[in-house]
């Protein structure tokens, strides 16, 4: 007795004693599940761009030292685009003025930038014939109350406008109000009242004609946030409605949707229990994590319940029906269950502990969904009267005769499959070259959406929020004005400048005189360091011994593999520029944003072989004959190469949500296939010709491949309601890869299957349609 075999015994031995303990059972079983829901309790949210940092990186830990000391400035404001058709009019300037003054003093507010705010720092001679730094506001208080001053003023920016490029538009029609905030970019929570007290303020001081846009990282967060709960909302409703539609056009009785449903809704609920135990967010992947429990959990339901439909209908009773069910259907359960858990369980090896973090509940997800199928489906069919009637309608008829043509073509034409099949890989591998990995935080909203036209506005009008921070010291940790090293900080920062993609650059030398003299260096900066802090905001660009420096670098958002390219050219030049004598370090949180991008495509490879690796020995264990493992290993090979070569024609991209839809697919796919191979191994011992057993495979296990496919692609596609691109391009991907596995399944394995057999009659015959 092989272990497949003792698997199955010990199963069927289990099952008759739950029968016989049903009520002791099923307690047991609430009790479990009361105790693990209570974990949503302790549920949290994370819908910043955090969870996509590669934490691991030695990048991450100096980011981390670095914001301990100068802030987390590139995130830290929050912006708003105010658009007039003149904005350099005394009215609009005025109550920009009273604006700025009154969310100044908003509770949490650190700075106001706005052009009524804005100052300059001149040199001024001193009483000891030496030079003296000093603020002077472009806008005084008393200038608001005279209007032909405050018109000079106007005119005198509108000249020169170049020169306010920071905060005015090129075309004078746009301008910036940007509000510095005190608490960290963590506490999204706290962050986001602030923002809607700021925009009450917006509210009531500015007149209709003046529209407003909104950006920052908090804002882009928020949104996200906002977004995802109403998307997966919708997302599982839709998905529950196609799943609830197909059951019923199949079977035609709701009673079964309550078999087949209860137990999915009862693991998406200790689901999300489990997360809240193990302190695992919900984020923008595992925000899916509802939608994609409900197709898998659905898709083993059907298999079980018209392998019970198919015996009851036979007038065996209900008991008898459910042990022959359990017979046909457990061996195949319970591998593809470790097959899919090992799918997800393969994300564990990713760098990204978002991508962990999704891989783990969802494994977790399906041990439990096969622990409630087995359990609570006998228990409701003892209690659920179905009718017992073999399912013969229009829509199952016609999908029976796809199948059955499908499966015939194969048959007579297996070498025509075979270069077929061939003649797709070859393509498939082709078009890898054309692949692109890119992801680019602004394209995950759609094009009308209103945060990514304020982030387009902005980056177009002015700069973005977006880009690296770099922290400069010296080797031997001396001052950086000490050496010659102003010189060749000024060439460094001359050369980022002149890069293709830099947009601004802000540095200590932002306030300093064009000068070579150090000491006159370390003179200005003590002046500085007595001017009001929140003026200068000194403490952002260098540190209180001034041994490190610090340089804001702003650019558009040029996507992920651009941006690798931009700070590789930054290193150059640091190495060119300073040379050994300087530390250079890219940090900051667009960096390590950067950094996770990156590591996607590596995580998307290693988790891919790695789920390889541990579903192949299932393969082995459960299929037991060479040949049936040849079959398996081929066709669920090619559904990994066809979404692939899709996005490659298509210009999908390789990012947050398509990277890790194949580590999934390989697990998922895996389980009609073996629902199919384990039937097909059965009948090889009953002495079979290849047609009967192809034809009694498809009558008993067809079907169900055929129903749960299209659950799948109906539950995947759901997914296109969502306002995330990332998450809406998972669900094309995926419905894709199901569609491919389909193929491979009713095509591929069949003339697969035919040409493994020395006995195989070349004639070929034809299946009959039952």
């Amino acid at each position: 007795m092989d272990f497949s075999t003792k698997v199955h015994k010990n199963y069927l031995n289990l099952q008759k004693l739950v029968g016989k303990n049903q009520s002791l059972i099923m307690l047991s079983f609430f009790i479990l599940w009361l105790a693990i829901s209570l974990g949503i309790f302790q549920l949290r949210y994370d819908f910043s761009f955090k969870p996509f940092f590669l934490t691991q990186s030695s990048q991450y830990q100096i980011t981390q030292k670095f914001e301990q000391t100068f802030g987390q400035n590139s995130g830290s404001y929050v912006i708003f685009i105010l658009h007039e058709q003149n904005i350099l009019q005394p009215p609009f300037v005025s109550t920009l003025n009273k604006l700025s003054l009154q969310i100044k003093g908003v509770n949490g507010v650190s700075q106001v930038l706005s052009l009524t705010t804005l100052e300059s720092l001149v040199n001024v001679p001193s009483q000891n014939n030496s030079s003296a730094l000093k603020i002077i506001p472009l806008f005084s208080p008393e200038i608001f109350n005279n209007e032909v001053e405050l018109q000079k003023r106007l005119q005198q920016i509108s000249n020169n406008a170049d020169e306010y490029r920071l905060l005015l538009s090129k075309d004078q029609k746009h301008t910036l109000l940007a509000v510095k905030l005190i608490p960290p970019l963590s506490d999204l929570q706290q962050r986001q009242l602030i923002i809607e007290n700021i925009e009450s303020q917006i509210n009531s001081h500015l007149s209709e004609n003046t529209q407003v846009y909104k950006s920052g990282v908090s804002v882009v967060e928020a949104t996200y946030a906002e977004q995802i709960l109403i998307d997966q909302l919708i997302a599982t409703t839709l998905t529950t409605l196609f799943v609830a539609l197909l059951i019923y056009i199949v079977l035609k009785q709701w009673r079964v949707l309550l078999i087949v449903l209860t137990p999915v809704f009862l693991v998406i609920v200790s689901c999300i229990g489990v997360m809240g135990w193990l302190n695992i967010p919900i984020t923008i992947i595992n925000s899916v994590v509802p939608a994609i429990i409900l197709v898998i959990g659905v898709a083993d339901a059907i298999h079980m319940i018209l392998a019970f439909l198919r015996n009851y209908s036979q007038d065996n009773g209900t008991e008898v029906a459910i042990e022959k069910m359990l017979f046909s259907t457990s061996p195949a359960c319970f591998y593809t269950s470790i097959s899919t858990a090992a799918g997800f369980f393969s994300l564990l090896m990713a760098k990204l502990v978002i991508i962990q973090n999704f891989g783990l509940i969802v494994a977790i997800a399906v041990i439990q969904l096969w622990l409630a199928n087995q359990i609570l489906i006998p228990f409701l069919l003892r209690h659920i009267a179905l009718k017992p009637k073999v399912i013969d309608n229009y829509f199952s008829n016609k999908v029976v005769t796809l199948m059955y043509t499908l499966a015939n073509f194969a048959l007579m034409k297996p070498y025509r499959i075979l270069c077929c099949t061939g003649g797709a890989v070859v393509i498939c591998l082709l078009s890898f070259n054309y692949i692109n990995i890119e992801q680019k935080f602004n394209e995950e909203l759609a094009k009308q959406h209103s945060v990514r036209v304020a982030q387009t506005l902005l980056e177009q009008k002015f700069s973005g929020f977006l880009g690296p921070d770099i922290s400069i010291t010296r080797v031997d940790g001396e001052d950086v004005f000490t050496n010659n090293s102003v010189k060749k900080i000024r060439t460094f920062i001359t050369a980022i400048k002149a890069l293709e993609h830099t947009d601004s650059i802000r540095s200590i030398f932002n306030f300093l005189p064009h000068k070579n003299d150090e000491l006159q260096y370390q003179h200005f900066i003590k002046q500085l360091r007595s001017l009001p802090a929140e003026q200068i905001n000194l403490t952002e660009l260098i540190n209180a011994d001034n041994t490190v420096a610090a340089l804001q670098v702003r650019i558009s958002d040029i996507g992920s593999k651009q941006a690798m390219l931009y700070t590789k050219q930054i290193q150059d030049l640091a190495e060119q520029h300073l040379g050994s004598e300087f530390k250079v370090n890219i940090v900051g949180q667009w960096w390590l944003a950067q950094q996770g991008m990156n590591q996607i495509l590596i995580d998307m490879i290693i988790t891919l072989c790695t789920a390889f690796v541990i579903i192949i020995p299932i393969i082995i264990v459960a299929l037991k004959e060479k040949r049936l493992i040849i079959i398996a290993v081929l066709i669920n090979f090619l559904p990994i190469l066809i979404p692939l070569a899709y996005m490659a024609f298509t210009g999908i991209k390789v990012r947050i949500g398509t990277a890790v839809v194949l580590a999934i697919a390989i697990g998922i796919v895996v389980d009609n296939s073996f629902h199919l191979l384990t039937k097909l191994r059965l009948l090889a011992k009953q002495g079979l010709s290849v047609q009967a057993q192809i034809q009694t495979m498809l009558d008993h296990a067809g079907k169900g491949v055929m129903y749960t496919t299209l659950a799948l692609v109906a539950g995947f596609l759901s997914m296109l309601s969502n306002q995330l691109i990332a998450i809406n391009d998972m669900g094309v991907i995926a419905s894709v890869t199901f569609v491919a596995a389909l193929l491979a399944d009713i095509l591929l394995l069949p003339a697969l299957y035919s040409l493994s057999l020395k006995n195989l009659n070349k004639k070929g015959a034809t299946l009959n349609i039952a």
